[in-house]
C-alpha cells in the first residue's frame, strides 16, 4: 500500500511512521489515486446497486482525504486566503467595480491562486476576465515559437479598455522565471493601443531569500508595483514551509499538479516520445518485459493486422536481435521525430483527442516502414497493456521534456475535475 500511494508520482520511498501517512505529499497522491478511480476505473468494475454505493464511497474517500491534505499545508492554505483578500483590498485602492480585471493564468502554477481571485474579485462586484496560454520555456526565437511571442499573441487579440488592470499573480522561487515573465507582459502591455495598468503579484517560497539575486529581483518588482500606483511593499507574499517530509519544504501545495489545477497538461509530441522511451528503457532491460512484448506484437499481427509474421519474431533470442537493431534505428529517428510541426507545439490544441491522433499520423509519416517500427510498436502494446497511455499517465514522468514545446492545458470537467472543484471549495471556505 506503501508503495502504491507514496510512489504513485516519484519513486517509492518507506513509510516508516504514523505521521508519515499524513504527509501532504502522500495525501494528495491519495487523492489523485481515488479520484482516477472515480473517473477511469470503477464505472467499469460494478453495476446497479454495488457501482451507487462504491460510487459514493469512493467520493466520500475522496472528500476526506482532501480535507487532510488542506489541514498538511493548512499554513500555506491560510497564506493563499489571506493573498487573495488583501490583493483585492489593495486594487481597490487604485481602481472601482466600473473598471474590469483581466487575469492572466499561465496554467498550471497560477491556475489555483488565479480561481481564488477570480471569485473574490466577483464578490467583491468587478468584472473579470481570465487570459490563459500555455507556455513553453523557449526564449530564442531560432529555436522556434518564443514565450514573448505567445503572450503577444494572447494580449493582442483580446480587446481592451481604458482603465482595464491587467493582473498577474505568480510563484517566486528563485525569482528568476517570475521576473522574466513579469519582464515579458509588461512589454507586450506597453505596446497596446490602449493604456493599461500592469500589477504583479509575486507569491514567495520560504526560501527565495537565499538566491544571491534576491534584491536585485526584489527592485524590480517593487518598480513594477509602484508604476501600478501602488506603495512599493504591496503585491508580495511570503509564503511559509509545507512541511512535508518527502517534497521540499519551501514548494507551494498547488505547484506542478495539473489534475490539483483542474487541467490535464502535457506535451503531446514531448508526452508520446516520453511513453515511448519509458517502455523502451524497461523492454530493454527487463527479458520478462520483452518477452510479454513479443507475445503482444505477435497477437497483434495475428489478430489485428493479419499480416505475416517473420519467423525470427518466434524465437525468443532471435527477436531480442531483432528489437535492438529496431531501437537503434529508432535512436536516429529521433531528432527527425522532434522536429514534427504540428499545432500542439504550441500549445494551441482546442481538441486534444484529434490533436492527438493527428500528431500520431505525422509521427507514423517519419516512421514509415523502417526498422524502428518494430520496437514502437512493441513499446506501445507494452505500455497499453500495463495500464499507461498518454491520457491516463497520472504525472510519472516528465511531461514536458522538449523545451521548445508549449503544453496543452486541458480544462477538465465532469468527474475529471472533482478533486480541483473539492479542493477549491476547502481554500474559499478559509477566511
Amino acid at each position: 500500500m506503501s508503495k502504491m500511494v507514496l510512489g504513485f508520482a516519484k519513486p517509492a520511498e518507506q513509510l516508516t511512521e504514523l505521521a508519515d501517512w499524513t504527509d501532504p505529499m502522500v495525501e494528495i497522491n491519495l487523492c489523485l489515486l481515488l479520484e482516477f478511480l472515480v473517473f477511469a476505473e470503477y464505472p467499469d468494475c460494478f453495476s446497479g446497486m454495488d457501482r451507487e454505493i462504491g460510487q459514493h464511497c469512493l467520493n466520500r474517500a475522496l472528500s476526506l482525504s482532501v480535507d487532510s491534505f488542506v489541514r498538511g499545508v493548512i499554513e500555506q492554505a491560510e497564506k493563499l486566503a489571506f493573498f487573495a483578500r488583501h490583493t483585492v483590498r489593495i486594487v481597490n485602492k487604485i481602481r472601482n467595480v466600473r473598471d474590469r480585471i483581466v487575469l492572466i493564468e499561465l496554467p498550471i502554477g497560477n491556475s489555483i491562486p488565479i480561481r481564488m481571485l477570480e471569485r473574490r474579485f466577483r464578490d467583491d462586484g468587478y468584472t473579470v476576465v481570465v487570459l490563459c496560454v500555455s507556455l513553453s520555456r523557449n526564449d530564442s526565437a531560432s529555436r522556434g515559437t518564443t514565450r514573448f511571442e505567445l503572450l503577444s499573441r494572447l494580449l493582442t487579440q483580446f480587446t481592451f479598455q481604458e482603465r482595464d488592470l491587467l493582473l498577474y499573480p505568480d510563484e517566486w522561487c528563485s525569482g528568476v522565471n517570475f521576473k522574466n515573465l513579469c519582464q515579458l507582459i509588461a512589454k507586450v502591455a506597453n505596446r497596446l493601443p490602449i493604456r493599461v495598468g500592469f500589477l504583479p503579484i509575486a507569491l514567495v517560497s520560504a526560501s527565495a531569500h537565499k538566491d544571491a539575486r534576491f534584491p536585485h529581483f526584489l527592485r524590480k518588482h517593487e518598480a513594477f508595483v509602484r508604476r501600478a500606483g501602488l506603495d512599493h511593499a504591496e503585491g508580495f507574499f511570503i509564503f511559509p514551509e509545507m512541511g512535508s517530509k518527502f517534497l521540499p519544504k519551501e514548494r507551494l501545495f498547488w505547484a506542478e499538479r495539473d489534475r490539483l489545477a483542474g487541467y490535464r497538461k502535457m506535451q503531446h509530441l514531448g508526452g508520446m516520445l516520453g511513453l515511448i522511451d519509458d517502455a523502451l528503457q524497461i523492454l530493454q532491460q527487463d527479458d520478462d518485459a520483452l518477452q510479454s512484448g513479443q507475445r503482444l506484437l505477435l497477437e497483434h499481427m495475428a489478430t489485428v493486422e493479419r499480416c505475416d509474421v517473420p519467423m525470427s519474431y518466434f524465437d525468443r533470442g532471435a527477436f531480442r536481435s531483432v528489437f535492438l537493431e529496431s531501437f537503434r534505428d529508432y535512436e536516429s529517428l529521433r531528432p527527425a521525430i522532434k522536429e514534427i510541426k504540428h499545432e500542439s507545439n504550441e500549445g494551441s490544441a482546442e481538441f486534444p483527442e484529434e490533436s492527438l491522433t493527428t500528431l500520431i499520423w505525422e509521427f507514423l509519416e517519419v516512421v514509415g516502414t523502417r526498422p524502428a517500427w518494430l520496437c514502437i510498436k512493441v513499446a506501445q502494446l507494452w505500455a497499453r497493456a500495463t495500464g499507461e497511455t498518454l491520457t491516463t499517465n497520472l504525472g510519472v514522468r516528465d511531461s514536458y521534456p522538449l523545451k521548445d514545446h508549449a503544453p496543452v492545458a486541458h480544462k477538465l470537467d465532469g468527474a475529471r475535475r472533482l478533486l480541483h472543484d473539492m479542493l477549491m471549495a476547502k481554500l474559499l471556505e478559509i477566511n
